[in-house]
């Protein structure tokens, strides 16, 4: 699984975990699994105690971006959750990404990074989420972006989000069509790569 591939003598997981905790702390993780579960567990009893506790939650069938949020929905229901696709590799301001989502009061709070060759998300000039739009010919839009793959959750997003398989991205225009608060965060220019691209 691409988040176990070794970089420089450390797996992208940890990379990515330590990244977060050094900067804000991690309490709990969650890591959603599918492909190759096995590999996560014996990974997983090989860790050190400075590693934060950690529980599984198993796809055994694709659910999409939304199902695997509602795969794990008790972890979401109890309180703020950043969520980071496990194959990205990034320095981006951790803490920064929190302390804008806990200021703003936002439901949501997207990362995003100006990438030319990823341009779709739609933002007004406060930088509220307006759309999700590829062709990028959604009007009234102040400026287009691209999501840097975390994003916060509080758990009233749940309730815009429904059970088992779907795709999160239309959920997210729902929520801020109806409550204004699905809100971004932008990386500037923090490093970001994708490794599932």
């Amino acid at each position: 699984p691409k988040p176990l591939l070794p970089l420089a003598g450390l797996n992208l997981i940890e990379r990515l975990v330590y990244s977060v905790s050094s900067s804000c702390g991690v309490k709990n993780l969650g890591m959603n699994l599918h492909y190759l579960p096995e590999n996560f567990e014996a990974w997983s009893e090989q860790l050190n105690e400075s590693f934060p506790k950690h529980q599984f939650f198993y796809e055994k069938q694709l659910l999409g971006t939304g199902g695997a949020i509602d795969n794990a929905r008790d972890y979401f229901s109890e309180e703020s959750v950043l969520l980071i696709n496990g194959d990205i590799l990034s320095d981006m301001d951790w803490a920064g990404l929190l302390k804008e989502h806990r200021e703003s009061g936002n439901m949501v709070t997207l990362a995003v990074q100006d990438r030319a060759h990823e341009r779709r998300v739609g933002l007004d000039e406060n930088g509220k989420l307006l759309c999700i739009d590829k062709e990028m010919k959604t009007a009234g839009v102040a400026r287009w972006m691209g999501y840097a793959c975390a994003v916060v959750y509080e758990p009233d997003f749940l309730e815009y989000l429904p059970q088992g398989e779907s795709h999160v991205v239309p959920f997210w225009v729902e929520a801020a069509e109806a409550t204004g608060r699905v809100g971004t965060f932008d990386i500037g220019k923090a490093q970001w790569l994708d490794l599932g691209n």
